[in-house]
């Protein structure tokens, strides 16, 4: 095989067909620079797209090469909307199928390339590929990636995700997300002219971050305009004027108020209308419509949608409201003609103590008037609701709403909602007269979640942006093909659209331990509460197999550092080891004697890390049990671990604030900090959904303390003829480190020195 196979002949073998001069010249600088350009103009939407072809090939040629680049493991397709998201993500996915199966040298090549950063242990495929929009959820299986990665979003998906904020993720992970994108990923921004503010974040935080931008374009294209501002008045004219018989009609409107516009405009001339825009996804049919019909949807659900011709209100591109037909067969926006202004310099002030405050501290409301772009529904301002037969708050907390049976939802609407009002969000009457103890009966069937924790509102009021409000089904307010509406029908609970579903049990099943029950209904149950538990019928065979089983401690904790190692191949090594050392020492907190009585340990047991079907101690009746990654944290700092080591055992819980994190902020950017956690969690989330069960002995080392069990983490390995030392810590633990390589690295209580030399530690507990 040659050294390297050119990239003509990669393109030619995966398309059929030349790349462009274009695009080859493009390739060429990405392997010059090791880094994308700051803009790329092209000729064609098909260039447009195949400049992922060019950021895959420049990749595996760096790695083949060992050249040093900054082109990132993650590339990241952020386009102004949903709609055109499919075109990047098809282009993407076949590249993937010709990489996964080669069947030319060339392809083999890049394929192994790019193997070389994946994780062989978990069978990594050469590259991963994912999309997700407002509609399509994020599976985040690509935060779980070592290797290369493809992520097609929306623009205001990737700079939310930036800036800390995560649509329909959790708080505390979402500085995972931040972190992913924020360093060793390049993002190209798609039609950066329709996202004007967007591109202006977007650039800010390039700067101050490790990301990479590259804004692609094309040279824009004549649109048809519309006589007329009202688009739902244009959309009627459009349907009258062309033949469109037989022919599926996509119509794109800006958010969900225009699109109930056009619906009812096109619901009185009696055409065949379905509407996707302000559906819950568990309620979205079949994306090929029947022929004829017309369907309309808004910025949040238009990915995947299959159309003839398509229709698009391209309403946030310039001063001026327009509308655009798009031509046949091709659903997409192109940049208007309008929309050449140069975008301007960056106006928000943001810099690095607002991102890093961002990052620990989501801010909703901040970050959507960062973004707020003309005539688009924003989620920064917005909520997510739901409908639920059972809104007790530990039910709530066992079975959280997901994605696929929820909405996303302004604020104000979500009040009139809650309050009983339907209509008043579109009409704009909201009825000041309402029945006030009409209002208190519905705000008794409503709960709010907000940072993990359920509770009843006051007012309506008390619902603020970034709430997940869930009303008890018989409030109605929503039916599946209309969405929002004055309805008093009873919604469907669609909670069991996550994988779990609850189910009542007796009196006598609740006092059952998990395992009893889950064999006496032939599910795996996950929770027992009063009357209620949570099942999944998807049951792992693992976990079946292993349902009695115990995980060493220092079996996860060795296969956390091994899977960090994995991670970061090709990382300085000054930036990896404290990683993958805090890794290896994650879990030392759990350690304690009070965790361990919590997790059901028996005395033959070696410290544990998970059990699974013990009949714990309850953690509020365990004395004094302290978070065990505070704990660890304070048991690794003790013993002389660098401060960012110690921060990244503290956080491994998505806690970031810990006491090391103001000092290692002036050395670390607020990305770069969020990366090295998420290092730590991801490695943590996945030796945990693959543990090794086998157990290890524990190893015996020569000591003057009688009865002492040395903990070895898997990473350490068997290196321990180069000199033991013994530290004397807090928390009744002893810290025994060895240092590889060096058997003259001794240090006693008072000489913390010669831990910096330690490429691992050794960790026991006097029991």
């Amino acid at each position: 095989m040659p050294d390297h196979y050119t990239f003509t002949q990669f393109y030619l073998d995966i398309t059929g067909s030349l790349p462009s001069p274009t695009l080859e010249e493009h390739t060429k600088q990405l392997i010059s620079s090791g880094q994308a350009p700051d803009t790329i103009r092209v000729d064609t939407l098909t260039e447009k797209n195949d400049v992922i072809l060019s950021w895959v090939y420049a990749l595996s040629f760096c790695l083949h090469t060992n050249k040093e680049h900054h082109l990132g493991r993650r590339l990241v397709i952020a386009t102004p909307e949903p709609m055109i998201i499919d075109q990047a993500s098809t282009v993407a996915r076949n590249l993937k199928s010709a990489l996964d199966n080669p069947h030319t040298p060339a392809i083999t090549w890049v394929a192994e390339g790019l193997s070389t950063i994946t994780d062989p242990a978990l069978d990594e495929d050469p590259l991963f590929v994912t999309h997700f929009h407002g509609l399509k959820s994020d599976n985040r299986a690509w935060l779980l990636r070592a290797g290369a990665s493809i992520l097609v979003t929306t623009a205001t998906q990737a700079s939310f995700r930036l800036l800390g904020v995560s649509p329909g993720v959790a708080h505390r992970s979402a500085r995972i997300h931040a972190g992913l994108l924020g360093r060793d990923a390049t993002i190209m921004l798609h039609d950066p002219a329709s996202v004007p503010q967007h591109t202006r974040i977007l650039r800010a935080l390039s700067v101050l971050s490790d990301m990479s931008l590259c804004e692609v374009s094309t040279k824009p294209r004549p649109t048809a305009q519309a006589v007329s501002n009202d688009f739902s008045e244009f959309v009627e004219h459009f349907l009258e004027d062309r033949d469109l018989e037989g022919k599926n009609v996509l119509v794109y409107c800006v958010n969900s108020n225009e699109a109930r516009d056009v619906r009812a405009r096109l619901d009185e001339l009696n055409h065949p209308v379905r509407l996707y825009a302000g559906l819950r996804p568990c309620d979205i049919k079949d994306p090929k419509a029947p022929r004829g019909e017309v369907t309309i949807v808004d910025s949040s659900s238009s990915a995947g949608l299959y159309a003839d011709v398509a229709l698009a209100h391209v309403g946030n591109v310039s001063e001026r409201d327009r509308c655009s037909i798009l031509s046949d067969n091709v659903v997409t926006v192109s940049e208007h003609p309008l929309a050449q202004e140069t975008v301007g310099d960056f106006v928000p002030q943001l810099d690095i103590d607002i991102c890093s405050n961002l990052l620990v501290r989501p801010n909703f409301p901040f970050v959507s008037n960062l973004l707020q772009e003309k005539n688009q529904d924003v989620p920064g301002s917005h909520v997510t609701i739901a409908w639920r037969d059972n809104i007790d708050p530990d039910v709530l907390s066992q079975v959280p709403v997901c994605f696929e049976e929820s909405l996303t939802i302004p604020v104000d609407q979500a009040r009139e909602i809650v309050q009983g009002d339907i209509d008043a969000f579109s009409s704009g009457n909201a009825n000041t007269n309402k029945d006030s103890r009409a209002i208190v009966q519905r705000l008794s069937q409503t709960r709010l979640k907000r940072r993990g924790k359920a509770f009843e509102p006051a007012s309506v009021l008390d619902i603020q942006p970034g709430d997940v409000v869930i009303l008890q089904s018989d409030l109605g307010g929503y039916v599946p093909d209309k969405g929002l509406c004055a309805s008093s029908v009873r919604v469907e609970d669609k909670h069991g659209v996550s994988g779990i579903r609850l189910v009542d049990i007796s009196d006598a099943e609740s006092k059952l331990t998990l395992k009893e029950l889950g064999v006496q209904r032939g599910e795996w149950v996950s929770w027992i509460g009063n009357k209620v538990a949570a099942v999944t019928d998807e049951v792992s065979k693992r976990r079946q197999d292993h349902f009695e089983s115990v995980l060493s401690l220092s079996v996860h904790m060795g296969q956390a550092a091994a899977r960090v190692r994995a991670q970061l191949v090709g990382v300085d090594p000054a930036v990896r080891e404290p990683i993958v050392t805090a890794a290896g020492l994650h879990d030392i907190g759990k350690m304690d004697s009070s965790f361990q009585r919590m997790l059901g340990a028996l005395p033959s047991d070696p410290f544990l890390a998970k059990s699974s079907g013990r009949k714990a101690v309850p953690s509020e009746k365990v004395k004094d049990l302290k978070p065990h990654a505070q704990l660890g944290a304070d048991m690794v700092s003790d013993a002389g671990a660098s401060d960012l080591v110690a921060h990244l055992v503290f956080s491994h819980h998505g806690i970031a604030s810990s006491p090391w994190f103001d000092d290692l902020s002036k050395e670390w950017s607020p990305w770069d900090l969020a990366w090295m956690e998420a290092q730590v969690r991801t490695a943590d989330w996945v030796v945990s959904g693959h543990p090794d069960y086998s157990g290890v002995e524990m190893v015996e080392l020569s000591s003057s303390v009688k009865g002492t069990r040395v903990l070895v983490p898997a990473f350490v390995g068997s290196v321990v003829s180069g000199g033991s030392i013994l530290l004397q810590g807090s928390h009744g633990v002893q810290i025994w480190g060895c240092a590889r390589g060096s058997p003259d690295a001794r240090a006693g209580p008072d000489n913390k020195n010669s831990l910096n030399n330690l490429q691992g530690v050794l960790l026991c507990l006097i029991r």
